[in-house]
């Protein structure tokens, strides 16, 4: 999200990406009610303009994904001008399946790319997560990323000595 304010990307999703991504967090974290996203949620979509893709279910028709399930993802992607599904399911989204235009990347290889373009600004935005966390350093927040899979990207930004 950080990364969306800087901006150096319009993040987009829906209603259900979002009801996905708090079910997601509560299959591994039983303490927290989904009550307490209410709140989050307000403010992801209050930070980025536009973000919530509407009116998608006209594309339903046009997708077809090994998982079904996932085929409201594609076709908010195709509503809402997406060039990029950021997931770490990408054998649910495989290239042959996605419309010309549309790619599928993990988290860690998103935040590459983002990296490679605007690498200063991409630390800043690391910098000013640390910042609002005061009791964590950057090596801390390397080592949540790092656990979290986006190895690489940790790597690179291990070397960016602006961040240091």
């Amino acid at each position: 999200m950080e990364l969306a304010v800087a901006p150096l990307y319009h993040a987009r999703w829906t209603e259900k990406i979002e009801q996905e991504f708090v079910g997601a967090i509560l299959k591994t974290r039983s303490d927290l009610k989904s009550e307490a996203f209410d709140y989050t949620i307000q403010c992801m979509r209050n930070a980025v303009d536009d973000c919530l893709i509407t009116d998608y279910e006209w594309a339903m028709a046009s997708v077809n994904l090994p998982d079904p399930d996932d085929n409201h993802v594609l076709a908010a992607a195709i509503a809402g001008r997406c060039d990029v599904i950021v997931t770490n399911n990408l054998k649910d989204f495989p290239a042959n399946a996605l419309p010309k235009g549309i790619e599928a990347l993990s988290p860690d290889d998103f935040l590459l790319n983002l990296h490679d373009l605007a690498p200063n600004r991409t630390a800043t935005a690391v910098m000013s997560i640390q910042e609002r966390l005061a009791d964590r350093t950057i090596d801390g927040i390397l080592k949540t990323y790092e656990a979290q899979g986006l190895t690489r990207t940790v790597e690179v930004l291990r070397k960016n000595e602006f961040l240091w």
